[in-house]
């Protein structure tokens, strides 16, 4: 196979290979892990908003294989404030389909977590 090496140190080599992809699995697995209870304990900390907004967009975004079963759908809205600032949420698909572009009404949100979306009845 590779020249100059003999059983014992291409057996070696096939080990330290194999630890370096151990880890580098088990570090993208703890970097998920923290990484979303970093996200999850922002949103318990932050304060529960009221805003009036503007619904300006929606999307929904496809992912896995969409060829068959295995796929993931997942649904994001974007408000526009007042002040014309703008977020963009997830939020489940029941609430979805009763959004739509142009509404405008009252969002309650907590950090990046959608709570609830009052419509209110245009002028």
């Amino acid at each position: 196979m590779l020249a100059g090496l003999n059983e014992g140190a291409l057996s070696t080599l096939v080990l330290i290979l194999f630890i370096l992809i151990l880890i580098l699995v088990v570090g993208i697995f703890l970097f998920i892990i923290i990484k979303s209870l970093s996200v999850w304990t922002s949103n318990n900390n932050a304060p529960i908003q009221d805003r009036f907004c503007k619904v300006v967009a929606k999307r929904i975004q496809l992912s896995g294989n969409t060829s068959n079963l295995d796929s993931n759908t997942s649904y994001f809205v974007t408000f526009e404030f007042e002040d014309r600032s703008r977020m963009e949420l997830w939020i489940g698909r029941q609430k979805f389909g009763h959004m739509v572009e142009g509404d405008v009404g009252n969002l309650t949100f907590q950090g990046t977590r959608f709570k609830e979306f009052e419509r209110k009845k245009a002028m």
